[in-house]
């Protein structure tokens, strides 16, 4: 599910992964319509372990389907000012 919480700014509360006692570890969403020179945030709200690659400096793997067309490399670690925190958002 996601949420706007400003322009430019989304909270995605994720699902928990199939066959698991509600973990998440994987996460997949899609962005379309947006915005030549803009800046997007998204927060993923309920990532509930206490410590992360991410804090260690891993980035989120993006696809585009431009970049694939125009340049053959669809996948790639995109992402700047990443950071992991536990938050009160439960479980269902």
């Amino acid at each position: 599910r996601a949420v706007k919480v400003f322009d430019y700014e989304y909270d995605l509360v994720l699902n928990p992964d199939y066959h698991t006692r509600a973990h998440t570890q994987w996460y997949l969403f899609s962005v379309s319509n947006t915005r030549v020179g803009r800046t997007y945030k998204f927060n993923l709200m309920n990532l509930m372990k206490s410590t992360s690659l991410y804090s260690e400096g891993m980035r989120p793997l993006c696809y585009s389907m431009r970049a694939a067309e125009e340049t053959g490399a669809g996948w790639k670690r995109v992402g700047y000012h990443i950071g992991y925190y536990q938050n009160g958002i439960k479980r269902r």
